[in-house]
């Protein structure tokens, strides 16, 4: 898979997270990638338009989610029914379901943009206490 539209989302709480993102759109955009940033992720990084996490999931081919594995869940949590692929970076603590830590963010872009990582399909469950 090789996206032409990637969708930016970050835990706007983190240290670091709005230099990664500009650096990150920098890169895809460089590479020809249309990138769009999602509403929060955008004001974070100076950026003039968002778009709501639902929004990124139905124009995005893919989606890059910049924090930890708690940023990743709420983004699934977010995507209604349109769920996409997830290409997360780490710049929490936990990283069990990220791919790569922030400062590895050159070897993410060039995945990306290549088509050359692995697709994982996970399972969400939903419970509900009576």
């Amino acid at each position: 898979m090789s996206p032409k539209i990637v969708g930016l989302i970050a835990h706007t709480g983190k240290p670091g997270a709005a230099e990664l993102v500009g650096q990150l759109q920098t890169e895809f955009e460089r590479h020809g990638l249309a990138v769009l940033v999602e509403t929060e992720t955008a004001a974070l990084a100076g950026r003039k338009q968002g778009r709501t996490i639902a929004e990124l999931g139905a124009e995005a081919d893919l989606l890059v989610v910049l924090g930890g594995d708690g940023t990743i869940l709420n983004v699934v949590s977010r995507l209604e029914k349109t769920i996409k692929p997830i290409f997360g970076i780490n710049i929490g603590s936990l990283g069990f379901l990220t791919c790569l830590n922030s400062s590895a963010y050159h070897e993410a872009v060039e995945s990306i943009v290549s088509g050359k990582f692995a697709l994982s399909e996970r399972v969400l469950l939903s419970v509900q206490i009576v």
